[in-house]
């Protein structure tokens, strides 16, 4: 989806992007869940992760289908559940079928979901920079 704008805000996240990203992070988990023994720390990580992550897709499909009913987007619930994906898919950045240019994390602030400074997060494997550093 790189070739459609930039994520700003909750309001521009679509069900085409919770469908690629979520499809994006569960294929990585599934990756794990077969290639490691059950019993694997790897294999109960993945699982984890997509037990955390399935109350959120719960979350977004029924923000989805309230909208189609007429009901108002809660900007600040959409912006919480998408960000889990932003997060889960953070370490994949870089590789194939990651779509950093759209994938962006949002704020909800005062009626308007702003872009959240990532500038002093660090990148995978790095270690974490100050604010303002």
């Amino acid at each position: 989806m790189s070739d459609l704008q930039q994520l700003h805000s909750a309001i521009d996240v679509t069900s085409k992007d919770v469908e690629a990203i979520v499809l994006f992070v569960y294929e990585r988990t599934a990756e794990q869940l077969v290639a490691h023994d059950p019993d694997s720390a790897e294999h109960k990580m993945a699982l984890a992760v997509e037990l955390m992550l399935a109350g959120q897709v719960e979350k977004l499909t029924a923000i989805e289908q309230a909208e189609q009913r007429g009901v108002p987007r809660p900007e600040h619930e959409l912006a919480k559940a998408w960000n889990l994906f932003i997060a889960a898919a953070e370490p994949w950045r870089g590789t194939p079928g990651h779509d950093a240019a759209r994938w962006r994390p949002v704020a909800h602030n005062t009626g308007r979901a702003e872009l959240i400074d990532t500038s002093h997060t660090a990148e995978p494997g790095q270690p974490r920079r100050e604010a303002g550093a």
